[in-house]
């Protein structure tokens, strides 16, 4: 049985100063849109209620760098980049960026160090669940 976080914006902060320029009802927003990539509906493989929130508050913050960036750096989506950053220069400001290399839904997680820790944080989750056939069971006479 999973466990169920709660959104608790004065943690949430605390834990993440850096998004002092997001308000309670984006952080919120956040939060519910983290729970669409997450199970946060107490039917997933997150059992720790404790662990849940660090996992739930590391994917909104990730969302909230994506969305709108953190006091000092503005969204890399608003400035139209997308992807992890290859490659950067300084003289006539070039900046080259790309999602390969990376499997299935990592890409989307590598464009932020917060999706990185939550990737990293879940791979323990992203392993099959291997149950041995156990054969037929039948119940009453032949």
């Amino acid at each position: 049985m999973g466990a169920i976080a709660t959104f608790d914006y004065g943690a949430w902060s605390a834990a993440y100063p850096e998004f002092s320029n997001i308000d309670q009802w984006q952080a919120a927003s956040f939060w519910a849109l983290a729970g669409l990539y997450h199970n946060n509906t107490g039917t997933g493989p997150v059992a720790d209620e404790a662990q849940q929130a660090l996992l739930m508050g590391l994917l909104t913050a990730h969302i909230a760098y994506s969305r709108v960036g953190t006091d000092d750096n503005p969204s890399p989506a608003s400035q139209g980049v997308a992807g992890r950053v290859s490659s950067a220069s300084m003289g006539v400001v070039s900046v080259s960026t790309d999602l390969q290399g990376m499997p299935g839904t990592a890409a989307f997680y590598s464009t932020s160090s917060y999706g990185l820790a939550y990737w990293a944080a879940t791979a323990a989750y992203r392993t099959m669940n291997y149950r041995a056939y156990q054969g037929r069971r039948f119940c009453g006479r032949w």
